[in-house]
């Protein structure tokens, strides 16, 4: 009976459990906390709970099930949704409609040139291909041009030169240094023992003279309107008064000797019973003097370094050049000592020009420091040069890194010449670290070295991608110039107006223009063509060969020549004698050019080139009619300046020698001229 009763309890629970899902035994409290196997045979007490004693409770819960809910959105967000679909459609439809009139317009241009005569004619002329084509105004000119030049030519069954790599290409130096740069280098490097000696004066002067001290602040006046008017190196607010004030100071002797020892001529000394010579070994000495003195009494300072940086240039004028490598050598390390002391202060200018606590006497001093670091490494480059070509330069070219360029003061901002005398040093500054990288551009390290390398002569090839390198960043910068400093609306390499060039009545620019140009010739007369073989009829200037470089050249010392013609006119003093030469030199060389356009411009530019040469050499003694042909009128600016000429004394060694060199090298068309 209870067996029967059983077994219809379970068939009946077991076909509950068929109908709904099958679920899992629940085991009661104890067992569950203690994860022991509960089962209740009989009952409502399970087997472990009877054995133990205990309780056995059963805990029942019913999970409720959640209804899902679906999201629900905002009207503001339909309507978002519905405005940017609309947008979007119009938009679409806008663009649609300007390529149906695009469509429309271009096929009706192609119906109009259709009808037109044909728009390319090729023929033959000298050996060569001529293709005369129909005016080009539109885009589609151009793709109708290319379609007949398609049918008259035979496709090519090679890979054209033009798209081969470049970068792999290497250029051999055909010309590692020129004989009048060998000529001239000789002059600093040669044994001093064949040299004249210096210049020394019996002269001896009180401080205390009145008529000394008026000389003095002649010269330092001249000085910061003509010697330092195209580099304002010194601040002149801030240093002119303080040298007035102390003519007879280290640095004031310094400037004094380098003033006397150049050609300006816009002192008068004639009514004085001394020689500008005379003045400036005594200054020389008495600065020198005055410099040993300091060396060993007072700490580096940056009166100590400009005085070295005049006593080097001093010496470079006499020839004397162990002493100007010494000079140099010792201002380039102080230099390099005062960084620390000064690098700070030009930060915190940069960072804040009205900043409180860097007073104008911090600003004006640390301003001095950058430009004279910048002409001092420049001079430091150049001996490095001449004396160890195969020097590693590595450590002067990582010197420049984080300094800046210089920068107008506000102190110099009042005087508005004073400051845009100051803009053009800046851009001149950068003009000069274009062999090792402009400041605001980051060159790597071995193509500023290769760069040097090049400009000492040291090398006999050079990488294609090396000299896109250089060219690329010299074109950089003349893209970066205001136009107000650009003297032609042409492109780069065109040949530049005479007219053009002298309505520019700025020193500063002319100056800058000459530099560029002069980086240009020194760059690429180390691998132009021989000019007298040269056939610059199929010359490219996107193709680097020696007919493109000769081609530049060309250019450029048409380019030099006439500056140097502008600037001659409005401050001679400022025009760089030993370039002058130089570009003599390759003119000589343009006049065997074939082409009769360079030809014709080589000779005319050697006419005016060695009529400035003879000019200059003229009041040194130079055996010339006193009388020459006259170059041009001299610019009305010039006629304004109080312009006084010294009475007559024999150059220093430099200039003596520039005149040798002169009178050796162009002496067969001197006489052709004068």
């Amino acid at each position: 009976m209870v067996f029967s009763t059983t077994s219809t309890s379970t068939s009946t629970s077991s076909s509950s459990n068929t109908t709904e899902r099958q679920a899992r035994h629940t085991p009661c409290e104890n067992c569950r906390t203690h994860r022991r196997k509960c089962t209740v045979p009989l009952g409502t007490q399970c087997e472990r709970c009877q054995r133990m004693d205990l309780v056995c409770l059963f805990k029942y819960s019913k999970r409720t099930k959640a209804a899902f809910q679906y999201p629900q959105c905002g009207e503001k967000k339909v309507y978002k949704r519905k405005r940017i679909s609309m947008t979007q459609k119009q938009m679409l439809m806008e663009d649609v409609e300007q390529l149906e009139r695009l469509v429309v317009s271009t096929e009706a241009d192609m119906e109009s040139l259709s009808s037109m005569k044909p728009l390319l004619s090729i023929t033959s002329c000298h050996q060569r291909l001529r293709l005369e084509t129909a005016p080009l105004h539109s885009m589609a000119d151009m793709i109708a041009l290319l379609e007949h030049a398609t049918r008259s030519l035979s496709p090519i069954m090679r890979t054209p030169r033009y798209f081969s790599d470049s970068s792999q290409g290497m250029l051999h130096i055909t010309q590692q240094i020129s004989q009048v740069e060998q000529t001239l280098r000789r002059f600093f490097t040669r044994d001093a023992a064949v040299l004249p000696s210096p210049p020394t004066s019996p002269l001896q002067f009180d401080d205390d003279d009145s008529s000394m001290t008026q000389i003095k602040r002649r010269f330092i006046n001249a000085y910061f309107s003509c010697g330092c008017y195209i580099k304002p190196i010194l601040v002149r607010p801030y240093f002119l008064p303080l040298l007035l004030d102390n003519p007879h100071s280290m640095l004031a002797n310094a400037i004094i000797a380098i003033v006397a020892f150049g050609i300006c001529n816009h002192i008068s000394i004639i009514d004085l019973p001394i020689s500008r010579k005379m003045l400036g070994a005594a200054c020389m000495e008495k600065a020198y003097t005055q410099l040993r003195d300091a060396l060993f009494d007072q700490e580096p300072g940056l009166e100590t370094l400009a005085t070295l940086r005049c006593l080097a240039g001093c010496h470079l004028l006499l020839l004397k050049s162990d002493d100007a490598r010494k000079f140099t050598s010792l201002a380039w390390r102080m230099a390099l000592q005062l960084k620390d002391t000064y690098l700070g202060t030009l930060k915190s200018i940069e960072r804040d020009h009205s900043s409180v606590y860097v007073t104008t006497s911090m600003k004006a001093r640390a301003e001095t420091w950058r430009r004279l670091f910048y002409d001092i490494r420049y001079i430091e480059l150049n001996l490095c040069m001449m004396y160890e070509g195969e020097a590693d330069f590595s450590s002067l070219v990582l010197s420049a890194k984080h300094i800046g360029c210089p920068i107008v003061l506000d102190i110099e901002q009042t005087d508005p010449a004073s400051s845009r005398k100051v803009e053009a040093y800046r851009y001149l500054i950068a003009l000069s670290m274009l062999p090792g990288g402009s400041p605001a551009s980051e060159w790597t390290t071995r193509e500023e070295i290769v760069g040097y390398r090049l400009y000492a002569g040291v090398i006999d090839k050079v990488s294609c991608a090396d000299i896109e390198h250089i060219e690329g960043h010299l074109v950089d910068f003349w893209m970066r110039l205001p136009r107000d400093y650009v003297l032609a609306d042409s492109p780069l390499m065109a040949v530049l107006d005479m007219n053009r060039v002298r309505e520019c009545n700025n020193p500063d620019v002319l100056y800058l223009n000459e530099i560029y140009y002069l980086y240009w010739t020194l760059l690429e007369m180390r691998f132009m063509a021989t000019p007298s073989t040269a056939d610059l009829s199929t010359t490219s200037l996107g193709r680097y060969d020696g007919e493109r470089a000769l081609l530049i050249v060309s250019v450029c010392c048409d380019a030099l020549t006439k500056v140097a013609l502008a600037l001659y006119e409005i401050m001679p003093c400022a025009l760089d004698i030993h370039w002058l030469v130089l570009i003599a030199d390759l003119l000589v060389k343009l006049k065997d050019v074939a082409d009769p356009d360079v030809k014709s411009r080589a000779q005319q530019n050697l006419q005016w080139t060695l009529r400035m040469l003879g000019n200059f050499m003229i009041p040194f003694g130079q055996p010339y009619p006193p009388h020459p042909p006259p170059l041009m009128p001299i610019h009305q600016h010039y006629q304004q300046q109080q312009y006084h000429p010294s009475s007559p004394w024999m150059p220093v060694a430099f200039y003596t020698e520039i005149q040798r060199l002169v009178a050796v090298y162009f002496a067969k068309q001197m006489k052709q001229i004068w």
